[in-house]
């Protein structure tokens, strides 16, 4: 049965399709994926002849697209909403959060246990203090990672010096390879037929192109490692006031730096930082626990940072990075260390 004309037109205005829901006048960001890009949408309204029509303002929030629910893997969404104070005459609005519960042929429990945004945040605030470094830590590892580079600089040297022999030593091989398949010698292949020339140099080749690569690897390590440990320390020195203080951008910025997993199950958030903040958090949560004892501070501190050290660039090799790990790119956004 074809749809009547009226329902075509009210599909064709509804934003819902780009990505927002009205809600009391108010458009909302939804948590879902579009289907048609908002350029399209107002594509469309001006074919209609609905250019210039009043469009109700769009509210965001601070962990939309960010939190999945921890009982169907769903995206949490948030809904405002309002109260009035008769005694005072204020409207007080509140945003709560909870699952969408559109998971089909289940009905999620999570969808009923919603959760104001103030508790959200103070939670998220509590996970920070996992991963924020205090000033005297912040120049305690700067210090020690001076000392580190000179150590960096000196294995960096020793591997691109070894790395440069195993090339030279496979353009030598490589040489005497064509050499012995064109010399007279081999007349009629009788020491060297094409397809043990062809084998051999595409064996050769093989192991030049992966020294090549770790020469590539050794620059990347160069310019990357040092840059990322002396931001990450900053970014994490000043994390929870940035949080605490920032806009609803620098939140939300602060949140996907972390790279993280971001659970919420029964009123609870869980976090699971990723890389780098991984490897501090141990880091931090063990220096705690040293201030707290006091023995052997300095001692016992300079040991925890050589543990993180090792822990993010372990190994001995030219490639110390964790099997799998490649350094983010590190940008700058309204203040903020950006680790993509």
């Amino acid at each position: 049965m074809p749809l009547a004309r009226t329902t075509v037109y009210s599909i064709f205005k509804n934003p819902f399709y780009y990505g927002e829901f009205v809600y009391g006048g108010i458009a909302y960001k939804g948590a879902y994926n579009p289907m048609i890009t908002k350029d399209e949408y107002d594509e469309v309204q001006r074919l209609l002849g609905r250019k210039g029509n009043p469009r109700p303002s769009v509210r965001e929030f601070v962990f939309s697209g960010l939190i999945k629910c921890g009982e169907c893997g769903f995206s949490i969404t948030a809904e405002e909403k309002t109260k009035y104070i008769k005694s005072t005459g204020v409207v007080k609005r509140y945003v709560y959060h909870h699952c969408t519960g559109r998971k089909k042929n289940y009905k999620c429990s999570q969808k009923a246990k919603s959760v104001e945004l103030g508790e959200l945040e103070e939670q998220v605030q509590e996970f920070l203090s996992t991963i924020t470094i205090s000033e005297r830590m912040h120049d305690w590892a700067v210090k020690y990672l001076s000392t580190a580079t000179n150590k960096e600089i000196e294995s960096r040297e020793f591997f691109r010096e070894n790395f440069t022999k195993q090339h030279a030593e496979c353009v030598k091989r490589l040489d005497n390879l064509l050499k012995l398949k064109i010399s007279g010698d081999n007349a009629g292949d009788v020491l060297l037929t094409n397809e043990e020339f062809l084998t051999q140099k595409r064996a050769i080749t093989g192991e030049m192109n992966s020294i090549q690569n770790k020469l590539k690897d050794l620059d990347d390590r160069q310019n990357n490692w040092l840059d990322l440990a002396y931001k990450a320390f900053d970014f994490c020195k000043r994390i929870k006031e940035r949080f605490a203080t920032g806009t609803l951008n620098d939140k939300k910025l602060i949140l996907s730096c972390l790279g993280a997993a971001i659970i919420l199950k029964d009123r609870q958030i869980s976090i699971q930082p990723k890389g780098v903040f991984s490897v501090i958090q141990k880091g931090v949560k063990e220096v705690q626990r040293l201030e707290l004892d006091g023995n052997g501070l300095e001692e016992s501190k300079e040991t925890v940072l050589q543990s993180v050290y090792s822990s993010w660039l372990p190994g001995t090799g030219s490639n110390r990075r964790p099997i799998g790990y490649t350094y983010p790119y590190i940008s700058v956004r309204r203040g903020l260390y950006h680790f993509a």
